[in-house]
């Protein structure tokens, strides 16, 4: 009985020193692949172009022959080029996320990491003021639920700056002016008065001239 006791007690000892050891393996499993998308800034402008990258990466011994990778575009957005080239650029099939898609299938090895480059022209501001693209992953092409993540960024007007700096300039332009023309018109208005009061004041008139 002592022995069975002390089996036990070493069973219920390594249990316990195995827990840590389970619990991040089991976390690792729900992480097996996992994919980011990213711009690397928070805020863009409207009329220019940016880039993103995805990057999918295999945490698992599993390799995966034909992964499929996309990422959802909005409206705001149109597919320009991408390093690798697409499989396919259609409407979007994966959900609401976005207008159109960007699809590739790419080998994904074991404990090994894919990365896309894709650059997009931003059109007009969205009424939302935020600009956000999807990225989702299929391991095995074929298997959902989908892995994806999401990049969002807020959205400045070039129109709007570029006017205000106008008008500003502008208004600073006018009020320059406006100085210039009142201190000539200032200084004209005191010439004349100079010279009307030494026509009306003999007093003020050279010793010669009153001889």
């Amino acid at each position: 009985m002592m022995v069975a006791a002390a089996a036990l007690v070493s069973a219920l000892a390594l249990a316990l020193a195995l827990a840590p050891a389970l619990a991040a393996a089991a976390a690792a499993g729900d992480r097996a692949v996992t994919v980011t998308v990213d711009n690397n800034v928070t805020s863009v402008e409207e009329h220019t172009q940016t880039v993103y990258r995805i990057t999918v990466r295999n945490n698992s011994a599993v390799d995966y022959p034909s992964a499929f990778i996309a990422q959802m575009l909005p409206g705001a957005l149109a597919f320009g080029e991408s390093q690798p080239v697409p499989s396919k650029v259609t409407e979007n099939t994966l959900g609401s996320a976005g207008n159109s898609e960007v699809q590739w299938t790419r080998h994904l090895p074991a404990f090994g990491e894919v990365t896309i480059d894709l650059t997009a022209a931003i059109g007009e501001r969205p009424d939302s003021g935020t600009l956000s693209t999807t990225a989702c992953v299929m391991p095995d092409g074929v298997t959902r639920p989908l892995i994806c993540d999401t990049d969002a960024d807020s959205v400045g007007s070039q129109f709007s700056f570029a006017w205000l700096f106008f008008g500003l300039v502008s208004a600073g332009g006018l009020g320059v002016l406006a100085v210039w023309l009142w201190r000539r018109r200032a200084t004209q208005l005191r010439a004349k008065q100079g010279t009307s009061s030494n026509e009306r004041d003999p007093a003020s008139a050279p010793a010669s001239a009153a001889r």
